[in-house]
């Protein structure tokens, strides 16, 4: 099958605004990246300001490897 699927402006990733050094960023996947900045997206429209949160506040994701690939 010739389809693929992208993340468009995987490249424009701000590793200093997350605490990720350059190299780590490059190696990271990219669908990682983007989970980052949508959780950062989360705490903003839910009316928080991420650098002044002072009370305990997370975003959680979690993922699952399909098993039928191992069939």
């Amino acid at each position: 099958v010739r389809r693929a699927s992208y993340i468009k402006n995987a490249d424009e990733f701000d590793a200093r605004f997350f605490g990720v050094f350059p190299k780590e960023a490059a190696a990271m996947d990219p669908q990682h990246r983007l989970l980052l900045e949508e959780c950062y997206h989360a705490l903003e429209d839910a009316g928080y300001i991420p650098d002044q949160i002072e009370d305990a506040v997370g975003v959680f994701a979690g993922c699952y490897m399909d098993t039928y690939v191992l069939s």
